[in-house]
């Protein structure tokens, strides 16, 4: 895998951890949904 897109799935993957403990604001919590979707896709589409 490119190290590029593992940095970007590790970051994104760290972001999703501290925003999911902290749900700190209403954008926050309406974004996750979608972003952790996008991660998902992102690791999926690596693995093949």
């Amino acid at each position: 895998m490119n190290e590029e897109i593992e940095k970007t799935i590790s970051v994104l993957c760290k972001w999703i951890q501290r925003e999911l403990k902290n749900a700190s604001s209403d954008q926050t919590e309406s974004i996750l949904p979608a972003v952790i979707e996008a991660t998902a896709k992102l690791v999926d589409t690596t693995k093949h």
